[in-house]
C-alpha cells in the first residue's frame, strides 16, 4: 500500500515496507532485461497484450487497432472483451475546459 503517492513509503498488505525487498529500487539504478519499468521514462516498458494483461477487470476500457473495447469478464484466466459502448467511452472522457488562467 501506498498513501503518499511515493514507493519509498509503500508496503504490502501484512505491512513489509517495499524498501525490505531484495530488489526494491533497482529500477534507479539499472535497466533490468525483461522488467517493465526503469522509474524515469518509457523506455523500459514493455508491451504486454491485453489478452495476457492479468491486472484488467471487468469495466476497464481498452484502446485496440479495431476501436475501444471494455473488458465484459475476467478471470485468473483471459480477460474477455465486447466492443465499447458510448456510455463506456464517455465514462473516461476529460470533461469540456470552462474556464483557464
Amino acid at each position: 500500500m501506498c498513501y503518499d503517492g511515493s514507493i519509498d513509503s509503500a508496503s504490502a498488505s501484512d505491512g513489509k515496507p517495499y524498501s525490505a525487498l531484495q530488489n526494491a529500487f533497482r529500477y534507479r539504478k539499472e535497466l533490468v532485461v525483461g522488467c517493465t519499468c526503469n522509474g524515469k521514462d518509457v523506455i523500459g516498458l514493455a508491451s504486454i497484450k491485453p489478452e495476457n494483461d492479468k491486472t484488467l477487470r471487468r469495466g476497464d476500457l481498452v484502446a485496440s487497432a479495431h476501436g475501444f473495447k471494455v473488458v465484459s469478464s475476467s478471470s485468473e484466466s483471459t480477460p474477455k472483451f465486447a466492443a465499447a459502448s458510448n456510455a463506456d467511452i464517455k465514462q473516461f472522457a476529460l470533461p469540456p475546459v470552462l474556464a483557464s488562467r
